[in-house]
C-alpha cells in the first residue's frame, strides 16, 4: 500500500508542476513584453519559461545598478537570460518592468 501511495501522491505532484509551468511561460512572456519597451533592449520572445535580453555593453553598468536600487539582484551581461519559476510573482514582474 505505502509504495502505491506514493506513486500516485507522484503523479498528482507531478501534473501540479506540468500547471505551473504553464503560468511560468505566461509569465515569461508578460515579461518580455515588458522589457521590449525599454529603448536599447533587444528581447528574444520565449517560448519557454526563459527571457534572454540583449544588454548594450556600455549599459551593464547602469542596468546592475538601477536593478540593485530597487531592491532586484540580477547580473547583468549579453546576453541576460531571465527565468520565471513558482517563487517569482507576476507582481515581481511588473516591478522589474517599471
Amino acid at each position: 500500500m505505502p509504495v502505491e501511495r506514493t506513486r500516485r501522491t507522484g503523479r498528482i505532484d507531478s501534473l501540479r508542476h506540468v500547471e505551473r509551468l504553464a503560468d511560468d511561460h505566461d509569465n515569461a512572456r508578460y515579461l518580455a513584453q515588458g522589457l521590449a519597451k525599454i529603448p536599447g533592449l533587444a528581447v528574444q520572445m520565449p517560448q519557454t519559461n526563459i527571457v534572454y535580453v540583449d544588454v548594450p555593453p556600455g549599459h551593464w553598468q547602469k542596468l546592475a545598478a538601477a536593478l540593485q536600487e530597487n531592491g532586484i539582484t540580477a547580473s547583468v551581461s549579453a546576453p541576460m537570460r531571465l527565468v520565471t519559476h513558482k517563487d517569482v510573482a507576476r507582481q515581481d514582474m511588473a516591478h522589474v518592468i517599471a
